[in-house]
């Protein structure tokens, strides 16, 4: 099986500790003042996660308590509660396996108790931390569908739904994300069909297809892939320039809508493939799309029904651009979801 530490390359930095360290402490409207205090436990927390396969976690964590401690000190969860009716610290709780806040008045009396989940990632979803954090995992390492049936003997719905609650992530992710290319850099560009649903028997472009153009950096992951209503000159061109730096050279084959590239870039060249497959330029450079048509090959190795392809291709873009850090960059993301408390 396919495990978190296979996306952490040795050049990533998150498997750094001083490096760590240094985004701890750059963070703290993520980790909190509590994390900020606690450096060694915060990264102890986070590099924990990023390395735990399914194999070995409920070994290392064999109880909800466990796990949550480890999730408050790696800023997934809020370390700290204050009563809403009485504003007065709340205590962690386990009962019945299930980790609580509470404030008790007495010994025989509670003030009012809250979720341990409550303003986090996970405050909408009935799964226990323990399976909210093995499907992370194995979502990560890409197992199918039916490896998380029968590993976590959840339902295809429930399943089917926390891919689209990780994918909202990827698209908040995606959404950060800066143009491609710039002064100096080369940008293949391409356009494909992508059949959206699997073993659909259809021959014309109608529903069951949809247009995704798309380019890649070339020496860098940096990626971006977007649906497009048709293939005129003016979709094209919209698409490309919120993509891509104006500064770039872009690299295309002759399809018509790609006219006007040499006007918005810097540089456009294209490539004539019914006769060719590469070329160079006088001054040396390859003119070739092999980069974003192996892409588009890696794109449509899965499938993903039409209603859910947009939320799909990020993923999928924010898997190729983060690389080894992708893990990381899912859970920081997942940081930033956590709602401030007003007590």
């Amino acid at each position: 099986m396919i495990t978190s530490t296979n996306f952490l390359q040795k050049t990533s930095p998150w498997t750094n500790p001083d490096f760590l360290t240094s985004f701890i402490t750059s963070q703290p409207n993520i980790f909190g003042s509590g994390a900020i205090q606690n450096l060694s436990k915060a990264t102890s927390a986070l590099s924990k996660l990023i390395h735990l396969t399914i194999a070995e976690f409920d070994t290392v964590y064999p109880t909800e308590l466990e796990l949550a401690k480890d999730l408050m000190d790696a800023g997934l969860l809020h370390n700290a509660r204050k009563c809403e009716k009485c504003s007065c610290k709340m205590a962690l709780r386990n009962r019945k396996g299930t980790v609580e806040w509470r404030c008790r008045r007495s010994n025989k009396t509670d003030c009012s108790s809250k979720s341990i989940k409550a303003g986090s990632f996970f405050s909408e979803s009935k799964l226990s931390l323990k399976q909210a954090m093995k499907f992370i995992i194995m979502w990560i390492t890409e197992c199918s569908g039916p490896q998380i049936e029968l590993q976590l003997k959840l339902s295809k719905t429930t399943i089917c739904d926390w891919r689209q609650f990780l994918r909202g992530i990827c698209t908040r992710i995606v959404n950060s994300y800066p143009p491609i290319g710039g002064s100096g850099k080369v940008v293949e560009i391409g356009e494909s069909v992508i059949q959206a649903r699997k073993h659909a028997k259809v021959t014309t472009l109608n529903e069951e297809y949809i247009l995704v153009l798309g380019g890649i950096e070339r020496g860098t992951h940096r990626i971006w892939m977007h649906t497009v209503p048709n293939r005129t000159k003016e979709t094209f061109n919209a698409t490309i320039g919120k993509h891509v730096d104006k500064e770039s050279t872009v690299i295309t084959n002759m399809f018509p809508a790609f006219d006007d590239l040499g006007k918005m870039c810097n540089r456009h060249e294209m490539l004539n493939q019914s006769i060719e497959s590469y070329r160079f330029t006088e001054d040396g450079l390859e003119v070739s799309t092999g980069l974003i048509e192996n892409a588009w090959t890696r794109l449509k190795s899965n499938g993903s029904a039409d209603n859910t392809l947009d939320s799909y291709l990020d993923e999928f873009v924010v898997r190729q651009w983060e690389g080894g850090q992708f893990f990381m960059t899912v859970l920081v993301e997942i940081q930033s979801c956590k709602t401030d408390y007003r007590n």
